[in-house]
């Protein structure tokens, strides 16, 4: 029988820094109070499979222990195709890597990472979005994601970003990518339907699909969205020049301005479909997995989240108070 609350650490997230901080997060977790157990991931879907091992042993709380793309496997590691393992299990992150646009939503930094896994903390429920897209060999795949993913130079961008160094934090790291990607990228052609609305075809840089208002260690993609009101925020960015992309829409990204920008257009969906026979990158919670087509759909309160004390208001209709 796994322990109540189960660790998994990847020590490569953040360039390193996991393997780093990771003895400091230990000891804080020992002072607090929280019982767990630890496993260590070696190589990318580790954190996948450990967490399936995890929850059909008997784990009532998972916890990522790295950046947003630990998370990510972590979470796919909830679900067995289109069914959950364990429906009552929690899902909990401790942010120690490159992206942590994650924890930033849910309040969960520093001692609040910690409270939140403790007999002070609450219990949430949020969406997911899960995305259907190809794979690099060909083949069609799934996945879920917390955060949210992009086609086009989002994508151009996460494929260099886990390309280049990560020494100097998730900012500069994805502000870097940003920069190069927006300078090599060229616009597609693709057709795209927002739920049961017309197929559009449009020239655009790239298409946003949000759950969490945070992408690109720190970019507010999506200011009004929301973890828990069962819908996607869509935004698509249809082609602009290369100067206006540098120096007006991403800095404007990073301060949450860009909504009022001409050519950006932003809706709520529940289902977004993306056709192009052009390449098209798709990147998902920091990672980049493959490309377009794709469809993105979202799924209501389906996931349990450990969240801080202080969490003004446990997101989710199966809220509860101290966990």
């Amino acid at each position: 029988m796994a322990h109540g609350t189960v660790l998994i650490v990847n020590p490569a997230a953040g360039n390193g820094r996991c393997a780093r901080t990771w003895p400091s997060w230990a000891r804080r977790l020992a002072a607090a109070g929280v019982a767990h157990s630890t496993v260590f991931t070696t190589r990318p879907g580790d954190a996948t499979r450990l967490t399936r091992e995890a929850l059909l042993d008997g784990a009532e709380t998972v916890v990522a222990v790295g950046g947003d793309g630990t998370a990510n496997e972590v979470v796919n590691g909830f679900f067995d195709g289109d069914e959950a393992i364990n429906p009552s299990a929690r899902f909990g992150i401790l942010p120690a890597g490159t992206g942590v646009d994650l924890s930033r939503m849910l309040g969960l930094r520093g001692p609040m990472a910690i409270a939140a896994l403790g007999p002070s903390g609450q219990t949430g429920a949020i969406d997911l979005g899960r995305v259907h897209f190809v794979a690099y060999g060909g083949q069609a795949q799934s996945r879920y994601f917390v955060n949210g993913g992009d086609l086009g130079v989002g994508g151009e961008t996460a494929a260099l970003a886990q390309k280049g160094s990560k020494a100097l934090g998730g900012f500069v790291a994805y502000l870097t990518a940003a920069i190069r990607a927006i300078v090599e990228h060229q616009p597609r052609l693709v057709r795209y339907s927002i739920d049961d609305g017309p197929t559009i075809e449009a020239r655009v840089d790239t298409i946003f699909v949000t759950n969490g208002r945070y992408i690109g260690g720190g970019m507010i993609v999506a200011p009004p969205a929301r973890v828990d009101d069962g819908a996607l925020d869509v935004l698509v960015l249809r082609a602009v020049s290369k100067l206006d992309l540098l120096f007006r829409l991403l800095p404007a990204i990073y301060r949450g301005t860009h909504l009022r920008h001409p050519s950006v257009q932003h809706v709520q969906a529940r289902r977004v479909s993306v056709q192009t026979s052009e390449p098209l990158l798709l990147q998902i919670d920091g990672e980049q997995p493959g490309m377009a087509p794709a469809e993105f759909v979202v799924l209501p309160g389906i996931l349990r989240v450990a969240l801080p004390p202080s969490f003004p208001r446990p997101p989710g209709p199966g809220s509860s108070g101290p966990a």
